[in-house]
């Protein structure tokens, strides 16, 4: 009795203290110009997640073709660009808070992410769309002094 009572207990101090499921904004910065992600851990603590939405660069050629295009037509090469999204997760490595950083870009807007660490150092993040089949799922993975992604494939 006593052994069936200590798994029912452990079982349930596992699972209770395990992180739950945060729902965050993602921060658009798609029009501000030449936009750069933030790269400060000021503000923020151990196992934070924040993502950033702005647009992919202008290559060269596309900023030397602007200035060849009429106003109209340079709007629609600016509209063509992707999103790219910013996810960076904030942790602990030798004693210091470190920024740790992974790129992910698509046509598709996302608005808000669901995040849950499921260990010391992965990090389940969610983007989520308004049509659900649209939301993509991806594991962030520090690895030491850098991160890294796994995303799978549909």
């Amino acid at each position: 009795m006593k052994s069936h009572f200590l798994v029912v207990l452990t079982a349930f101090l596992l699972f209770s203290f395990q992180d739950a499921e945060k729902i965050i904004t993602i921060i658009d910065v798609r029009d501000k110009k030449d936009a750069v992600a933030e790269t400060s851990t000021a503000g923020f603590h151990a196992g934070d997640v924040q993502i950033t939405r702005m647009l992919e660069p202008l290559t060269h050629s596309q900023r030397m073709k602007i200035a060849e295009l009429s106003k109209h037509e340079a709007d629609i090469l600016m509209k063509d660009r992707k999103n790219e999204y910013d996810v960076r997760f904030f942790k602990m490595y030798k004693g210091q808070l470190r920024n740790y950083s992974v790129w992910y870009d698509t046509e598709l807007d996302y608005k808000t992410a669901a995040y849950k660490w499921l260990n010391d150092t992965t990090v389940s993040v969610t983007f989520l769309h308004a049509d659900t089949t649209k939301n993509k799922t991806m594991k962030l993975l520090q690895m030491q002094d850098h991160a890294s992604m796994l995303v799978r494939r549909e």
